[in-house]
């Protein structure tokens, strides 16, 4: 009666085996995804930013931190598309073999915009500009390189292309329309030793945005004492203007 019990038993284990095997086919199992999404050259988080996975095309949004949650993925290779305004779209191939998938910190190459490199008479007339146009103050400029003096020896165009680079994208997160925008850098000590003139940058919108005052502009509108003709010439040194366009 024993070894009837024992086989018995035995029979019930190799059972209860079996089907713990088959309740832990790789193909049922299903983990979680977590990540952060930064700017590749500020490092700075970047919110918001649209994530896609391929499997049932779901999709989630970074929070404040640039961190992101999927839920319930099964285990297996998916692919995860990464947008966000102003950036180089991204898709990577990932593998989901654990409970817990923590990538690696991902990063995202901002949008270069393009300028033609223009003359003096081709700067927009903004004496009596109409309510799309706006003027960046020189407060907004970052330290230590406020001034871009041209073809001085602090002169960076990297630097300057970074600068503007942000600053479409900074306008263009917030669902701003750009027509055109203007930039203007010269010489210090142009015509007084004693005067060293800021850059100008100059935006003109396809409408009118109050969201522009948020990110340290000033129109006609917000400022009526702001005087509008800001375009520099110099005759005894050289200037730069460049026109930005096609944002698209």
């Amino acid at each position: 009666m024993k070894n009837i019990i024992k086989f018995l038993l035995m029979i019930f284990i190799l059972i209860a085996c079996n089907e713990n095997v088959i309740n832990n086919d790789p193909s049922d199992r299903r983990g979680k995804i977590i990540g952060i999404v930064y700017d590749s050259l500020s490092l700075t988080p970047l919110n918001p930013t649209e994530l896609k996975i391929s499997y049932n095309n779901s999709k989630t949004l970074t929070d404040l931190y640039g961190y992101f949650v999927f839920q319930d993925i099964p285990f297996g290779t998916h692919n995860l598309s990464i947008s966000s305004i102003g950036y180089t779209n991204r898709d990577i191939e990932i593998t989901v073999n654990d409970s817990l998938l923590e990538l690696d910190e991902i990063m995202l190459t901002r949008n270069k915009y393009f300028y033609d490199v223009i003359t003096y008479d081709d700067l927009p007339d903004l004496i009596h500009p109409d309510s799309n146009y706006y003027r960046l103050s020189s407060y907004s400029f970052p330290p230590p390189r406020r001034k871009h003096h041209w073809n001085s020896p602090d002169w960076d165009s990297i630097f300057v292309n970074n600068f503007i680079d942000s600053l479409i994208i900074g306008i263009k997160r917030l669902n701003i329309e750009i027509d055109t925008l203007w930039y203007q850098s010269y010489e210090p000590q142009c015509s007084d030793p004693l005067v060293s003139w800021y850059p100008e940058i100059a935006v003109k919108l396809k409408e009118p945005n109050y969201r522009m005052y948020t990110l340290t502009f000033e129109s006609p509108e917000s400022n009526p004492q702001a005087i509008f003709l800001f375009w520099h010439y110099c005759q005894q040194k050289p200037m730069h203007y460049r026109k930005y366009y096609l944002f698209e």
